[in-house]
């Protein structure tokens, strides 16, 4: 075997290796990163309780009106894995959300270093 084909051999195992090792999460996988486990609750409507009432818990609201009232913005989801409690929470509709006090966006900077 000639030097390059030992190389792209390597680098084939590597990538191999690399992919095999990828962080699998419960929405996509059904499975538990922590445990293994593979029973997974959905919540798919997380409550925040307040003074007035329980409302969506979400990273943000934006106020329609006064006669409406505020509407929820990155509303959450979660997925618990019911053998060893280990939660992912995920926001519904992320495109609706907005830079803002509080919520910082952070891009890949095309000149090179990400978070610029």
């Amino acid at each position: 075997m000639s030097d390059l084909e030992e190389q792209i051999a390597s680098l084939r195992a590597q990538l191999d290796e690399a992919r095999a090792a990828q962080d699998t999460t419960m929405r996509r996988h059904g499975r538990c990163r922590g445990c293994g486990g593979r029973t997974i609750y959905h919540v798919e409507r997380v409550l925040d309780k307040g003074d007035t009432g329980a409302y969506p818990m979400s990273l943000n609201y934006v106020y329609l009106s006064r006669l409406f009232g505020p509407r929820p913005v990155g509303e959450l989801e979660a997925f618990v894995c019911a053998g060893c409690g280990l939660v992912e929470w995920y926001a519904k509709r992320p495109k609706e959300l907005i830079p803002g006090p509080g919520i910082k966006l952070y891009t890949e900077d095309k000149e090179g270093g990400p978070f610029r």
